[in-house]
């Protein structure tokens, strides 16, 4: 493996960087590499930005919805339950 710039020499020995000098490195980094690595680091970056719920299709918020009517009305059924009948069937 060749070493690719001084950050590598940093971190392998030890050396603490300053957040300037590792976001200066990042930026550099960032400009040098290829398209489809490059959108695959926007697709990451942005994932932080956007919220999942606004992302739900209709059909997923209704499900969602209903799920929470459901239990705020006590109207499932609890693990305890589900493990005592999946023991009938389960044995060690």
């Amino acid at each position: 493996m060749t070493i690719k710039s001084k950050k590598y020499i940093c971190f392998k020995f030890g050396f603490k960087m300053d957040i300037a000098e590792r976001k200066k490195n990042l930026i550099q980094d960032i400009f040098d590499l290829d398209e489809n690595v490059l959108e695959k680091v926007e697709l990451f970056i942005n994932s932080f930005h956007s919220d999942w719920y606004n992302e739900l299709t209709k059909e997923e918020l209704a499900d969602l919805n209903l799920g929470i009517h459901q239990a705020k009305n006590n109207e499932f059924v609890s693990h305890k339950s589900i493990m005592d009948n999946f023991s009938k069937w389960h044995t060690k």
